[in-house]
């Protein structure tokens, strides 16, 4: 039995000895350069593993100048020229399907006009947005302390939004987005702090190299402490970058805004509910003097009807502005 058991061991050992040599000579027959494609293969993941990350900075410095010939959107127009210093400082951390940003701006707007519009405003910004094929989710947290919005207003607001992007090619993207804004003023004008939900889409279309298109529309609701500025309000907007030249920029943007809101107004021998109608449109010219300088001149037009004849104005805007560019990437702004 002893035997028989030690034959069978032998034979055993053997034939794992001629299996291992047949694969070394398996191996060493293949071609010298399918070995090298995949060292090569190896190397290259590792490689694409370690540089995966790329990190962007930048910093802007800008000094912008404006005229306004109804500054406050007032009755009866009063102009005003207007100076902004400015700098935006930008960080971003991206991977293929992972990107962080962080943006810091500080401005301090000086007016012709004593105007509660002189102040010194903060922007903060962050951001997280993750990608899985072709789609994109984004989540953003913004403050904004004395800065200015499209009513013009020196409040403060903090901002959470969400953002679904589809990418339908290269070209051709859409986004559907929820935001919530808290919007807080000076004590003495406590009644009109509110939250500001509101959503949106936006639909996006690339023509060639040159030229980019864009529609969108957002509705949004105000719901103060004081009923009386409660509103419900749809934005309908529609921009467009040309690129004339390898320096020049052409954009265009186009706006119209309806707003309902709960107060009542007077209008003949009965009250109904205030409503505003408000159109805007803007054309800007950019040019790129080197790589880090450039200039941008601006026009923009301001209309709003109502049936409260105290909130209807018109305005003109001509606005010239320097910036200069730091960093190793393209610029970070909001």
């Amino acid at each position: 039995m002893k035997i028989k058991f030690l034959v069978f061991a032998v034979a055993a050992l053997m034939i794992t000895a001629i299996n291992s040599v047949a694969q070394s000579t398996e191996n060493n027959s293949l071609p010298i350069q399918t070995i090298i494609k995949k060292d090569e293969k190896k190397i290259q993941k590792s490689n694409s593993a370690k540089e995966e990350w790329k990190k962007t900075w930048s910093i802007v410095v800008s000094y912008n100048t404006t005229f306004d010939t109804n500054l406050e959107h007032e009755t009866i127009p009063k102009s005003a020229t207007g100076f902004v210093p400015a700098v935006t400082a930008g960080y971003q951390l991206r991977s293929k399907r992972h990107r962080f940003r962080f943006i810091y701006g500080l401005a301090a707007s000086r007016y012709t006009k004593n105007t509660e519009l002189n102040r010194v405003g903060q922007y903060f910004s962050a951001a997280y947005r993750i990608s899985f094929g072709k789609w994109s989710l984004e989540t953003e947290g913004e403050a904004v302390l004395k800065g200015t919005n499209e009513d013009r207003e020196t409040n403060n607001q903090f901002i959470t939004t969400e953002k679904l992007t589809y990418r339908f090619n290269g070209k051709t993207r859409a986004t559907i987005y929820f935001a919530y804004r808290l919007r807080r003023f000076a004590p003495e004008d406590a009644g009109r702090d509110s939250v500001n939900p509101m959503y949106g889409f936006k639909f996006s279309r690339d023509f060639g190299s040159k030229f980019q298109w864009d529609v969108g529309y957002r509705y949004d609701q105000n719901r103060a402490q004081n009923p009386r500025q409660n509103y419900v309000r749809s934005t309908y907007d529609t921009s467009s970058k040309y690129q004339l030249t390898k320096k020049d920029l052409i954009s265009a943007d186009l706006s119209f805004r309806p707003r309902l809101y709960e107060r009542t107004v007077t209008v003949g021998d009965i009250r109904i509910p205030r409503r505003d109608r408000k159109y805007s449109f803007d054309l800007g010219w950019r040019r790129d003097v080197s790589k880090n300088f450039g200039f941008e001149v601006i026009y923009g037009y301001e209309k709003q009807n109502s049936n409260d004849a105290d909130k209807i104005y018109r305005n003109h805007q001509v606005g010239f502005s320097l910036f200069y560019h730091w960093g190793n990437g393209e610029a970070i702004i909001p």
